[in-house]
Formats: structure tokens, C-alpha cells, sequence
């Protein structure tokens, strides 16, 4: 096995453990889509997404660029409300 292969062999267990941590994500927001729908609150919270923007950008350390960063976490964003949603119909 080349170091190629070996390499992305890496990237597809490490693929395999982003999708596992997206599928819990959605289910921890389904259920927080939940709580939501028993008080009212809207799904959308800008606030909360600017605060987790913000804790995620902290936690880059400068390895991943910024904007791109930023760009994943607005379609986790845009997934997880769906998911609510998704609960409340």
C-alpha cells in the first residue's frame, strides 16, 4: 500500500466519523427543535448562531481559512434547522 492510499484511507475514516457526528448533531437539534415547539420559540436564532460562529472561529487556531470555516458551519446551520422543522410538522 502506497502512502497515497494510506492517506486516504485516513480521510475515509475520518469522513465516516464527521457523518456519525452530524447525524447525533441533528438528533441533539431535533430534540431541541422539540423544546422549542412546547414554548413557541422560532427555529432560527441568530443570536445562538453568532455566538457558535464565534466559539468555532476561536477554536480554528488558524489551520482551516476562515471564510471556509465559516461556510460549513452556515450549512450545519441551515441542516439542523430543517431538522426543527422537520420536528415541528
Amino acid at each position: 500500500m502506497t502512502n497515497l492510499e494510506r492517506l486516504r484511507q485516513e480521510v475515509n475514516r475520518m469522513d465516516a466519523e464527521v457523518v456519525r457526528i452530524l447525524q447525533e448533531r441533528a438528533e441533539i437539534t431535533r430534540r431541541i427543535g422539540a423544546e422549542k415547539g412546547k414554548t413557541g420559540v422560532a427555529v432560527r436564532d441568530p443570536a445562538r448562531e453568532a455566538e457558535v460562529m464565534a466559539r468555532v472561529k476561536a477554536m480554528n487556531a488558524g489551520r482551516l481559512p476562515e471564510p471556509l470555516l465559516e461556510s460549513v458551519y452556515r450549512r450545519i446551520f441551515e441542516m439542523c434547522i430543517e431538522v426543527q422543522k422537520e420536528e415541528r410538522s
